[in-house]
């Protein structure tokens, strides 16, 4: 177990490194000069452009000033905000718990309307139950954040008035938005709750418990759904990092603070150290729910955490118990 932690936590570390590289390198991959596409010319005289170049450390080798950058992040340094004169990590930390409120509402949503819709049509196989409700995650899939949230403001907002169409003001302000986000991540989620089901309801140790005269519910339950729990808790891993960068969106359309809302902002108003912070905060956070995810697995089943112990963890298609 030790061992499978320190090798997950070593590839998370190598890939935070990599994602660094290419953020820092994201100043430097603007066509022509960073200075002039960050501040423009109107207002600056070179001598200024000059001052700004040696402050950012532009003058310098890049491989130096890559360095330089990555001592700071170690210091929790993210670099200042030039539209708001503060430092990067002072903001994100103000707009962070807003986005998490969000993504955390949104998961919760999903991972309830996905596995009783996929549990439903997984039971209900080649029923109407199972038809009307692949149907319908399959339009939640297709329907894009954006027009969905629009359509939430015109529909609850403007003609019902029941919820509030902007802002942040507490939970009820929190529903449409968090609506918006959860409904595509449910509908991915009840598909393969679904077919995952069905997979392991089709073993024979599922048709030996109902052969023993277990209740139906109990054979699903205990048997069918802790079985089919793996890649389903991958998937909500997958969309726990999707739901922050669907944040981006949903924030923008509802006029909600949140690093997603300060992200677009800063890309506007070419903010480089702003969306730099940003892009990294996300890819860290993202790193750390699949690290979370892929330690879970042996909570689920015992098997894994015994390859887990050896260092390589064993993915079981089934488990009877």
């Amino acid at each position: 177990m030790h061992k499978f932690v320190a090798r997950r936590a070593l590839e998370s570390v190598v890939a935070m490194f990599a994602i660094s590289l290419l953020v820092f390198l994201m100043l430097h991959l603007v066509p022509g000069d960073p200075v002039r596409a960050m501040f423009g010319e109107a207002g600056s005289t070179r001598e200024q452009m000059e001052t700004i170049r040696q402050q950012l450390g532009l003058d310098r080798p890049l491989p130096d000033q890559f360095v330089t950058y990555v001592g700071r992040l170690l210091r929790g340094d993210f670099g200042t905000s030039f539209k708001m004169g503060r430092p990067v990590a002072e903001v994100l930390a103000t707009q962070l718990p807003a986005t998490i409120e969000l993504a955390a509402m949104a998961m919760l949503i999903a991972v309830l309307l996905g596995l009783l819709a996929g549990i439903i049509a997984a039971v209900y196989h080649n029923t109407l139950a199972d038809t009307v409700t692949m149907a319908i995650t399959l339009i939640g899939i297709s329907v894009p954040n954006f027009w969905l949230g629009l359509v939430f403001i015109i529909v609850f907002s403007y003609y019902l008035q029941w919820l509030p169409a902007v802002g942040s003001g507490g939970m009820i302000s929190l529903i449409l938005p968090s609506l918006t986000l959860g409904l595509w991540a449910a509908g991915s989620l009840a598909r393969l709750v679904r077919s995952s089901m069905l997979e392991v309801l089709n073993q024979d140790y599922v048709r030996t418990a109902r052969a023993k005269g277990l209740a139906r519910w109990v054979v699903i339950g205990k048997h069918g759904l802790r079985n089919a729990l793996i890649p389903v808790v991958t998937m909500i891993g997958i969309l726990a990092g999707n739901a922050l960068s669907g944040a981006i969106i949903v924030e923008a359309v509802f006029s909600r603070s949140g690093i997603g809302r300060t992200l677009v902002t800063s890309i506007v108003g070419r903010d480089f150290p702003m969306v730099q912070g940003t892009v990294l905060l996300i890819a860290a956070i993202f790193l750390t729910v699949n690290l979370l995810v892929d330690l879970s697995y042996g909570l689920i089943d015992p098997r894994i955490k015994t390859g887990m112990e050896s260092g390589t963890p064993r993915r079981a298609a089934g488990m009877g118990s």
